[in-house]
Parts: C-alpha cells; structure tokens; sequence
C-alpha cells in the first residue's frame, strides 16, 4: 500500500498539470452599455467602466501585456481575443464580438455583479 501511495504522489507531482495557473484579471464593472464597434453602424458592442480599484489594476495588467494577444471573458467564456496595442489606464474599454442578442441580458447582470468579466492571456 505504501508503494501504491508513493507512486500515485510521485505520479501527481510529476504530470504536467491540467490546466496551467492563468494570467488571469477579474474586474468590477461600474458601468456597462451597448454600443457600436468603432465607426461601424452594424457591429455591437458593449462599452465598459471599471471601478478605480479595478482601474489601477488594468492598467497594472494591461501595461505588462501590450503586444500581446489576450482574452476577453465574460462568465468564464471568451467572447472576443484582441492584441493589446497600449495599456488601457482610463478604465474604459469596448467589448465586441458580443452575440447582438445577448448584449440586453448581459448588461445587467455585469453592473449588478451576477456575471463577471475577466482578461486572460492566450498563452
């Protein structure tokens, strides 16, 4: 039984893990409103304020990420991966490639909190 036990921490401490610790940043949404893309008439999007906690921390995060390619998430699920050009230190950030349909039901839930919005690297 010792060996059984030994074999399966050494296996443990020897696999390469599941899933790797990500980069991850969750932030506190003050602020959230549908929008359009840019210029653009016809692509949604969903314009957001961060709180000045989750301010500081994006620009932190965002300034150690530029030339990168990150994830934008919403509840856990990627709704859109851009490469980050410049830090965003004003708090204020445009979220597209959100489905049309789902941008009415999402907004509430981020500035109440029930849903979270986070940014990964895609490492």
């Amino acid at each position: 039984m010792k060996h059984l036990l030994a074999l399966a921490t050494l296996a443990a401490v020897l696999s390469p893990p599941l899933c790797e610790a990500a980069d991850l940043l969750n932030l506190k949404i003050t602020e959230a409103e549908s929008g359009h893309e840019g210029m653009s008439t016809w692509r949604t999007a969903i314009n957001i304020r961060v709180d000045e906690i989750s301010r500081q921390q994006l620009a932190k995060w965002t300034s150690q990420h530029v030339g990168e390619t990150i994830k934008i998430l919403i509840d856990g699920r990627t709704v859109s991966e851009v490469r980050l050009l410049t830090p965003i230190t004003g708090g204020v950030m445009q979220i597209s490639g959100v489905n049309a349909d789902e941008i009415g039901v999402l907004i509430p839930k981020l500035i109440d909190g029930h849903s979270s919005l986070s940014l990964d690297t895609s490492n």
